[in-house]
């Protein structure tokens, strides 16, 4: 048989309590086409005798007309390949058609409907539970009618307190039951208010439905206790309840306190402001007291008056320490009061007392530098005795003076001349001063003066005493055997000459010691001078320095009268390219030193033959001075 294609479309439709089935198929000779079942809403019904079962005859359809495609035959379709359906019907527990479903032969019928429901009466209601007979696979048309179990109606029945919210009771119950009515519920009460129980807001009866109760209370305004104590805080001087809200007052006389021994008392009034009644509450008597004064004396031993006034009660009275005069061998000493001093209650004397003893001092006796030598104990009257070493003072050494110490006595005044010192301890009578030793200086000197013998420039100044020495300058004594060469200008032995000639110069120290120096003062004279220097070292600094000055007396001042700055000076010779003539005077010492000058020679440049040569210097005059000249001779060696 050739392989042709049959397209066999069966369209049928139920409609049945809103139940639609609707079917395609394509047969081929080689497979079978797919199959889709729908449910309709708009079902149509037919009338199903209850428990009946019919099965169909598979008869053969008859051959479904099919438009053939161009230049196709038709090709007749099999009947015996053709599905067979079945009617399955589904029915209410009255009978009703709910549905029919169109089956397969072989499948499950299935319920495509709503869920069937059976209406409820007051007593009961029902719920579906299935299908009668169960459904089992398609072989024949049949069918099914809805099942359901009976369930007892009940009705919830609540209890709420008053603000219909807070539930105090719930219940479900059969129609025509009585609800069980709960206990009398309790609302809390408030700050301000009690609640009671008063019923419930209708009559309870039986139950035709759900059905809500309320509770309903009455209102009472709460009381508080208020008490007033006295201020012992025990003592009731009033208690009562009052309302809430309500201001309580005090309705009794006035409160009195009786008077104590320290203090009257007066009522002042509560200890807080009386205020509404929100709790239970409490107020305490507060009294303003006036403290009581006493009066108090204090007497001397000889029953004389030394202070009395009034005391408040309980104060703690006071009295400056009396003091009695001390006897010549007896001191006293205050030792209180008779009776012994208490915190004021009474009137009250006291009387002061005196503990008598040997007066006794103690004594100090301290070094120059405050160390302390020795103490000691001396009676009244009687002059202190030092018993131990003797004091001593070390020897002191400063800018050439030499001090030494010897002890000489004491004095409450260290600073005292050793002359003052006390030749016997004064009689003690009162607390003493410390004594301090007292010591005699005597002086010597190491001193030693610069030069024994000196020769000088009539146009230069020299000093003698080192300054190292300038601490005793002032204790020396300066004399000059030819006051017309020089004189001296300061303390420090400094010399000005006046002319040439020579004089002795004699330092004297108090303690008898001189110190002598031979000064000579003469003219330098400018001109033709011979160094005879032979150079060979190139670059090997040689020279002199010399001093150029030239004083005069005017008036017993020192006046320059050149100035030899370097360029005043001029220099020459033969090999001056192979020298360099320098001036190399500091800047501190041409400011102290003005009129003195140093200057030298470098030899700079070889010769090609060792030479004998000159160099000239030639300073300029000033003022009137005329100009000067110096001649060297050196040497130049290759």
């Amino acid at each position: 048989m050739k392989s042709k294609r049959l397209l066999l479309s069966i369209f049928m439709t139920w409609t049945l309590s809103s139940c639609t089935f609707f079917k395609e198929m394509i047969f081929s000779d080689e497979q079978e086409v797919s199959t889709e079942q729908t449910n309709d809403d708009n079902v149509i019904e037919e009338p199903v005798p209850d428990d009946t079962e019919t099965k169909k005859d598979p008869q053969p359809e008859p051959e479904p007309q099919v438009e053939p495609k161009d230049n196709e035959p038709v090709v007749p379709v099999d009947p015996v390949d053709a599905p067979v359906y079945y009617d399955i019907t589904f029915r209410n527990y009255d009978n009703s058609i709910l549905c029919v479903a169109p089956t397969l032969e072989g499948q499950l019928p299935v319920y495509k409907g709503k869920e069937p429901v059976r209406p409820s009466s007051n007593y009961e209601k029902y719920n579906f539970a299935g299908w009668n007979p169960t459904v089992t696979v398609a072989t024949a048309n049949r069918d099914y009618v809805a099942k359901f179990v009976t369930v007892d109606v009940t009705f919830t029945v609540s209890f709420y307190m008053d603000d219909k919210k807070t539930l105090i009771y719930s219940n479900d119950y059969k129609y025509g039951q009585m609800p069980t009515i709960p206990n009398d519920p309790v609302k809390n009460e408030t700050a301000s208010t009690i609640y009671a129980f008063k019923g419930w807001n209708k009559k309870v009866v039986a139950v035709t439905g759900d059905d809500q109760y309320y509770a309903v209370f009455t209102s009472t305004t709460k009381q508080y206790r208020v008490t007033f104590y006295d201020d012992d805080e025990q003592t009731v001087l009033q208690t009562g309840l009052w309302d809430y809200g309500s201001t309580p007052k005090y309705n009794q006389s006035t409160p009195v306190k009786q008077s104590s021994a320290s203090a009257n008392y007066k009522f002042k009034g509560w200890n807080k402001t009386i205020t509404k009644v929100t709790s239970d509450q409490e107020y305490v008597a507060v009294y303003e007291s006036n403290t009581k004064t006493y009066k108090i004396r204090f007497l001397n031993e000889d029953g004389s008056t030394l202070q009395e006034g009034d005391y408040e009660y309980g104060v703690m009275p006071s009295c400056p320490e009396p003091k009695k005069e001390a006897t010549e061998n007896t001191a006293y000493t205050f030792a209180g009061w008779e009776p012994s001093i208490t915190a004021v209650n009474c009137d009250r004397d006291y009387k002061a007392k005196f503990k008598e003893t040997v007066r006794t001092y103690t004594v100090k006796f301290l070094n120059y530098d405050g160390k302390e030598l020795k103490t000691t104990t001396c009676s009244y009257g009687k002059s202190p005795t030092y018993d131990g070493q003797t004091p001593t003072r070390p020897t002191t050494s400063s800018g050439g003076l030499i001090t030494s110490y010897s002890f000489v006595g004491w004095h409450t005044n260290k600073d005292i001349s050793s002359g003052e010192a006390y030749k016997t301890l004064p009689e003690i009578k009162e607390e003493p001063q410390p004594f301090y030793a007292i010591y005699k200086a005597s002086y010597n000197y190491e001193i030693s003066l610069k030069y024994k013998n000196y020769t000088m420039d009539v146009r230069r100044t020299v000093t003698l005493l080192d300054s190292k020495y300038s601490a005793v300058k002032e204790d020396i004594t300066w004399t000059i055997s030819n006051p017309n060469v020089l004189f001296i200008s300061d303390k420090m032995g400094t010399i000005v000459p006046l002319g040439n000639g020579t004089a002795l110069i004699t330092a004297k120290f108090p303690n008898g010691v001189t110190h002598a120096c031979t000064i000579e003062i003469v003219t330098v004279k400018l001109g033709k001078r011979d160094d005879n220097k032979t150079w060979s070292d190139e670059g090997t600094v040689e020279g002199w320095e010399k001093s150029f000055f030239n004083y005069s007396s005017e008036n017993d001042k020192l006046t320059h009268k050149m100035e030899y700055k370097p360029g005043n000076v001029e220099w020459s010779s033969p090999y001056a390219s192979n020298l360099s003539f320098e001036h190399y005077c500091t800047e501190s010492w041409a400011k102290d030193f003005p009129q003195y000058h140093k200057y030298c020679v470098k030899y700079v440049k070889k010769v090609s033959k060792t030479v004998d040569t000159t160099i000239s210097v030639k300073i300029k005059g000033s003022g009137n001075t005329s100009e000067q000249y110096l001649v060297f001779n050196i040497k130049l060696k290759k």
